[in-house]
């Protein structure tokens, strides 16, 4: 089955259609290519499991995710939907040590709505310092993260 087909079957449950994502993308059935062209014609509160597939192998490890995954998950934090903006900004923090240079283009999108932030920080950790989003917090470990300088 593609993508398009397992998320619009009304048979097949959210948590079952995840678990297929996953083992998909785990074993290549799936690749970032086919991911890409079936966000294209869905929903993004479908494209939404698909993110929590991609956040669930990042989180635990199942597979060293390419740099392709993290800029797929990036171009969702500032969605209007809350899931993919919840699970893309999960997929950022798991995969910030492994991609320190992309992170830095993480950023600006944290700040299109995701959180309120007081816009007289400063610097952009201090910005973020308050938030608690554990995934944020882990981005926030980075010195370029936390001395850079940001003005809303």
């Amino acid at each position: 089955m593609t993508l398009v087909e397992i998320l619009s079957d009304k048979s097949i449950k959210k948590m079952a259609a995840r678990k297929m994502i996953t083992e998909g993308i785990l074993d290549g059935r799936y690749s970032m290519d086919e991911i890409a062209t079936a966000v294209k014609v869905l929903k993004e509160n479908k494209v939404a499991t698909i993110l929590e597939a991609i956040e669930e192998i990042s989180n635990k490890k199942l597979a060293d995710l390419s740099r392709e995954y993290l800029e797929f998950a990036m171009g969702y934090i500032a969605s209007p939907d809350n899931s993919c903006k919840r699970e893309a900004s999960r997929i950022v923090g798991n995969l910030a040590a492994q991609y320190t240079k992309t992170i830095r283009e993480a950023i600006p999108a944290f700040f299109a709505g995701k959180y309120k932030v007081r816009r007289d920080c400063g610097t952009l950790g201090q910005c973020l310092c308050s938030v608690s989003d554990y995934n944020t917090k882990r981005i926030l470990r980075f010195k370029f993260v936390r001395k850079a300088t940001f003005y809303l």
